[in-house]
């Protein structure tokens, strides 16, 4: 009569904290769970800190560009939050091809034309639009002037990566002189 029945508490919720985690990597990058807190909630209502090293960990291929789901299991109870792989970038590339580079004296200068692409580690190759603000390409036009004929350097920037190509403005050589008769002889 004297027998006590005690259920033995379970795992019924597993919280992460993911605030101070690395979410976004470059394709072949390994995971990094450093700073990731795991807070096992248990049927008597009882919490507890999990260390990772107790956890197992699913969900994460660092060759899979795009958004991925990490799982952490312990004891059962999977919760999971969200990372972004992205391709590793091998170069940018600009294309002047179609760019004017010869200027004539007074010309603004044209990139309208100018083509601008990262290009990745797997041989993929993105166009890039201008704009850094959107995610794009900025232009630095390294002091171009129409009215000083020169050489002017033009650097392409996007994120850690940069290209330049030249732009030549020239002397003006539009003179023109008007015939004027100094003689008074109607020639």
């Amino acid at each position: 009569d004297n027998l006590k029945i005690t259920q033995t508490p379970v795992v019924n919720e597993l919280n992460l904290n993911v605030d101070r985690v690395k979410k976004n990597y470059i394709c072949g990058d390994e995971l990094d769970l450093t700073n990731l807190a795991i807070t096992a909630v248990y049927s008597n209502g009882f919490t507890k800190e999990v260390e990772v090293n107790d956890c197992e960990i699913n969900g994460f291929d660092s060759q899979k560009i795009g958004p991925q789901f990490v799982e952490v299991k312990y004891q059962g109870v999977t919760a999971k939050f969200k990372v972004e792989v992205s391709r590793k970038i091998d170069n940018l590339v600009i294309n002047t091809d179609e760019v004017k580079t010869n200027y004539a004296y007074g010309e603004e200068i044209d990139l309208a034309n100018l083509k601008v692409e990262i290009k990745f580690t797997d041989g993929v190759t993105e166009e890039l639009s201008h704009g850094a603000i959107f995610g794009g390409y900025s232009i630095d036009l390294g002091g171009y002037d129409s009215h000083t004929p020169d050489t002017y350097t033009i650097t392409i920037y996007y994120l850690n990566y940069s290209q330049t190509f030249t732009v030549i403005v020239k002397n003006n050589s539009n003179v023109s002189f008007d015939s004027y008769d100094y003689q008074g002889t109607g020639k």
